[in-house]
């Protein structure tokens, strides 16, 4: 494992543009500070919505982002469309609590750069991060354990054993959020008639006819806190 000393000298010659993502102002404050001393990049932009997201990456044209698992209640994955379409070369790291396995699933199905647990230690989420930048992918050692039993497990373009697929499992989340079908497509980039033929899936292949019951199913499948 690397030193501190040893992860600033090997970032000290190539620092990142890095654009760090949290709602939390206190610890994108603290995170951002740790990574400045710890050498990884003195160019650090902060966003704390996704209101900002866009101009934010429009203005500092980041070369790592560094994301969480859900962003103003949007999806990792509608937010990682998002950037892909304004920086295609960017890498993408998501900062996980707990996800759950649909979650962990639906993240890893968008092939991101790194995964940095938030049980990890200091000197191991520096070493995925040097592993991101010299083009590998840098996942730490406390989600590495849980990521070898997904993968092992034949989940093909399916999430779970509901036998829905990510996009219907992210519909799902959205319409048990409270958003309507044209709120859902919006944010989706579809149209009002895919989701209406999602939702008529979603319910069908669920036995489930309303949104109280999607709503249930969603916490316990972990799409939802509750």
């Amino acid at each position: 494992m690397l030193t501190s000393l040893e992860v600033a000298e090997l970032y000290l010659d190539h620092p990142v543009r890095l654009l760090l993502v949290e709602e939390s102002r206190f610890l994108s404050h603290a995170i951002s500070v740790w990574f400045r001393g710890m050498g990884i990049s003195e160019e650090i932009a902060l966003v704390h919505s996704y209101s900002t997201l866009k101009t934010s990456i429009l203005e500092n044209q980041p070369e790592l982002i560094i994301l969480p698992a859900q962003l103003d209640r949007l999806s990792g994955s509608a937010v990682v469309e998002e950037i892909r379409k304004l920086v295609p070369a960017c890498r993408i790291v998501f900062l996980l609590g707990n996800p759950s396995d649909t979650v962990l699933r639906e993240i890893l199905s968008h092939r991101p750069a790194g995964l940095l647990g938030h049980d990890a230690l200091p000197e191991q989420i520096a070493t995925a991060l040097q592993s991101v930048m010299e083009g590998n992918q840098g996942i730490t050692p406390d989600l590495l354990a849980r990521i070898s039993v997904l993968c092992q497990s034949p989940a093909n373009n399916r999430t779970g054993n509901s036998g829905l697929t990510r996009r219907q499992h992210e519909v799902l989340r959205y319409l048990a959020m409270g958003y309507t079908v044209k709120e859902v497509a919006k944010l989706m980039h579809l149209s009002v008639k895919s989701i209406d033929s999602h939702k008529y899936r979603i319910m069908k292949k669920l036995d489930m006819h309303d949104r109280v019951h999607l709503t249930r199913y969603a916490i316990r499948e972990g799409l939802l806190e509750a």
